[in-house]
């Protein structure tokens, strides 16, 4: 995996990026469509093994689009200023495999929406996806990231994010 980083900008060493794949942040996935247009969408996502996993469907158009063209892009950005990312440039495969997707499906569930609401998502909300489980895996090719928060004293960092959060 290669990074693309310019060097003025203060970067996540390796550790730092894995660690903050693996947080519950939603990522962006992008692609290309069948008519040749950029899209993108929100997923959950689940990082292991140097690879991101996303679950998702055969009914959807944008596991269609990624059949036939592996080339996308993943991008995981802390929402809290001053904004950490990480910007992925990958190779995706599409796998036909129901039972793993909703076993991933399930794990992520609670991972971003913690046991009760896991739980809720699981039994009420999933059942509702039209098509069969697909599992999309993302090998990175690509790998650049940003940390504003690169050498910030933690308190100063605290006393920011709280006065954000009180709308100061």
């Amino acid at each position: 995996m290669s990074t693309d980083q310019p060097q003025s900008q203060p970067t996540m060493p390796q550790e730092e990026i894995e660690r903050f794949l693996r947080e519950p942040l939603v990522g962006i996935l992008s692609w290309v469509t069948a008519k040749g247009e950029v899209a993108s969408s929100p997923v959950w996502h689940e990082y292991r093994d140097g690879k991101i996993r996303i679950a998702s469907s055969s009914a959807f158009a944008k596991v269609r689009a990624i059949a036939k063209h592996p080339a996308v892009a993943f991008c995981v950005q802390d929402p809290e200023p001053p904004y950490r990312y990480v910007a992925i440039r990958a190779t995706a495969v599409v796998r036909a495999d129901p039972e793993a997707a909703h076993a991933l499906d399930a794990r992520l569930a609670v991972h971003y929406l913690g046991p009760a609401g896991g739980r809720y998502y699981t039994e009420v909300i999933a059942p509702t996806y039209p098509g069969e489980g697909r599992l999309l895996e993302l090998t990175p090719t690509q790998v650049s990231s940003l940390d504003g928060t690169a050498g910030m004293d933690p308190a100063v960092l605290a006393k920011m994010r709280a006065a954000r959060a009180a709308g100061a």
